[in-house]
């Protein structure tokens, strides 16, 4: 049975509900806590599993050395991309394999909502994203994007954000959420709702824009793990 290993970097961006999706769909899932380590935990090894998917989180990419986790995940994400394993990372996820590949990360119009992405025809023709449409809505909450790194592709474009999503061999990075509804949405406003003054948009707008298309981004959720599980080997 195909096994992933989903890496959480945040117990409030959690992917929600991608493990239960990876699970729908016949395969195993192990959630691995990464920004619960203490000294002396290590991530498991990664010939265990056959794809890893690396989790959003708050923290700057350039925080690395300042925590724990993030220096040991620093060193398990090159180990992946040694593997040559298919790995996708999500909005700060992304943004570490980005960096990890040694693309630069920086500032960028500060994205919060429900926006439209467009995959490029690098993204069209990409395994991961077969059976989308090359339009759609994804969430975002983000003011950091990465640079393509040496020798990928642009595979997701938006506005006022340029730069959406990038594939660099067997690593792929993505700013967009498919995994979230309005109740998790709310989750999160519990925590961060202060931050949306930076895009003029109130709590009551950002939930209701999530519940319009909440069901077509769990249809592109539920694609883009089907997709992601036919790439393992």
């Amino acid at each position: 049975m195909k096994q992933v290993l989903v890496i959480e970097n945040n117990g409030i961006e959690n992917l929600d509900k991608y493990p239960e999706i990876i699970e729908s769909q016949g395969a195993r899932v192990h959630v691995f806590k990464a920004h619960e380590m203490k000294d002396g935990d290590r991530f498991p090894p990664v010939d265990e599993y056959g794809g890893f998917i690396v989790g959003a989180m708050p923290e700057d990419v350039h925080e690395k050395d300042e925590h724990y986790w993030m220096r040991h995940e620093w060193e398990y994400l090159q180990e992946i991309v040694d593997s040559g394993k298919p790995c996708f990372g999500i909005c700060g996820g992304g943004q570490l394999l980005a960096y990890r590949l040694g693309a630069k990360v920086h500032a960028c119009p500060k994205e919060i909502g429900i926006y439209t992405i467009k995959l490029t025809d690098a993204g069209a023709a990409d395994p991961l994203f077969e059976c989308l449409p090359r339009e759609f809505k994804g969430f975002l909450w983000h003011g950091n994007t990465f640079e393509i790194p040496e020798g990928g592709k642009l595979i997701a474009t938006g506005e006022p954000c340029p730069v959406e999503g990038f594939v660099k061999g067997n690593i792929r990075g993505i700013l967009f959420h498919f995994e979230v509804d309005h109740e998790e949405m709310s989750r999160w406003l519990d925590h961060w709702e202060e931050g949306l003054s930076a895009v003029n948009k109130t709590r009551d707008q950002v939930l209701e824009n999530v519940r319009v298309v909440e069901a077509e981004m769990r249809q592109n959720a539920e694609r883009l793990i089907s997709n992601f599980l036919k790439m393992m080997n």
